[in-house]
């Protein structure tokens, strides 16, 4: 075996995982939004789906009861409870929504505090919170994602976020 086919045999199976990781969040978050919205339904009190579905090139989740984002689209995408929102300033009363699905939002905001600030009105406004983020092995979004400014993981059932080192 030469070097460049070797090399090319470690870029192809570094590509096929790259694919299943992906494959990996776009599954996970399918399964994440129906437990929300079956805990919503549980409750008897709507669903909050923070980030447009629209914004996908794959509907991997729908509109919710209500669905926020910052981008106007979102009223196009959601014409029935759409909204044009802010996470970290949600305009319901305390307790309205059996559940949030908060799904790849909360990586772009752009400090620990503002992530704090988001949490905490997630949790004010709703019953249950179901958080997606981006898995470390996600190579592209952790070395090459430009906008994406934190780090989400969890630990022990709890949030954490970090900066970028860069």
């Amino acid at each position: 075996m030469t070097v460049l086919s070797a090399a090319l045999l470690i870029f192809a199976a570094f590509i096929l995982f790259q694919i299943i990781v992906v494959a990996y969040e776009f599954r996970d978050r399918h399964a994440r939004f129906r437990r929300a919205q079956e805990h919503a339904r549980a409750k008897g009190k709507p669903l909050l789906v923070v980030g447009r579905p629209g914004n996908n090139r794959i509907k991997v989740y729908t509109c919710g009861d209500v669905t926020i984002d910052l981008d106007p689209g979102v009223l196009k995408d959601c014409p029935r409870g759409g909204c044009v929102a802010d996470v970290r300033s949600i305009p319901y009363p305390d307790g309205y929504f059996g559940a949030a699905f908060v799904s790849f939002v909360l990586d772009y905001l752009p400090s620990v505090h503002e992530f704090e600030r988001a949490l905490a009105e997630l949790h004010r406004v709703a019953d249950n919170v179901v958080i997606c983020y981006t898995l470390p092995l996600n190579i592209r979004w952790r070395f090459f994602g430009r906008k994406e400014r934190l780090w989400i993981s969890k630990k022990n059932g709890q949030f954490h976020a970090r900066l970028r080192p860069w």
